[in-house]
């Protein structure tokens, strides 16, 4: 499989951290956080083709500007199978051709692997099971003399069955802090819930590479591992 698109999938899943904005001074408003399609540009912009795709084919809701992202990104996928064709680089252009072909059907099917390139038995709609949105609700904070939600988001991925998730340090860094707020809530939404939060709690971590091990009880359907990533 296309190794960029598998770290771009990757990509989304794990280091799409934001902070939910304050709301305005005295205005009792849901907090507005960035839209699929805003998030898509940005990774756009730094050239995270793969990581756009997931998150506007992901995006239920139909539009002209989906569509015409959509388009954009195939674009882009068949001038990168045609540029590594013109330079013989053979197997790049084989698996851009199943990612493109994943791109115009929604069918992931990949050329016949070589016995040195063992082939995944995973899909793409299996990755999603394996992911999970990693929320920390700090409480209220105050701002301009008005108390706003202090919440902090992220992403992660499942790497075993028993529930332990991968995700970033700085996403949960106020958990593990000196002095950190007894008050302050650590939770996963799983894919596809409608808001419903798994508490969870901070197993491990490491500040230089920005990783962080959580434990949830909960047993994934699907788990990402390190033969995922060698036989895509």
């Amino acid at each position: 499989m296309n190794k960029a698109l598998l770290f771009g999938l990757l990509g989304v899943l794990f280091v799409s951290c934001r902070t939910a904005p304050a709301a305005p001074a005295g205005a009792d408003i849901p907090v507005d956080l960035p839209s699929a399609l805003d998030r898509a540009r940005s990774a756009v912009a730094e050239g995270a083709w793969g990581r756009a795709w997931v998150l506007v084919a992901n995006r239920a809701e139909t539009s002209d500007q989906k569509t015409a992202m959509l388009t954009d990104l195939e674009a882009n996928f068949a001038r990168e199978q045609a540029a590594a064709e013109a330079k013989g680089e053979t197997r790049k252009a084989r698996d851009l051709g199943a990612t493109l072909a994943l791109v115009r059907t929604g069918v992931w099917n990949p050329a016949e692997a070589s016995p040195s390139e063992p082939e995944s038995s995973s899909t793409p709609a299996q990755w999603l099971q394996g992911t999970a949105t990693v929320v920390v609700n700090k409480g209220l904070k105050v701002e301009n003399g008005a108390a706003q939600p202090d919440i902090i988001i992220g992403s992660g991925f499942f790497v075993s069955a028993d529930g332990l998730l991968l995700t970033n340090h700085h996403v949960i860094e106020s958990e593990v802090e000196p002095g950190a707020s007894a008050s302050s809530r650590l939770s996963v939404r799983l894919p596809g819930s409608k808001g419903e939060r798994l508490p969870a709690k901070v197993v491990g971590w490491d500040k230089n590479l920005d990783l962080a091990l959580l434990k949830v009880e909960y047993k994934p359907p699907f788990v990402f591992s390190l033969s995922t990533v060698a036989s895509a």
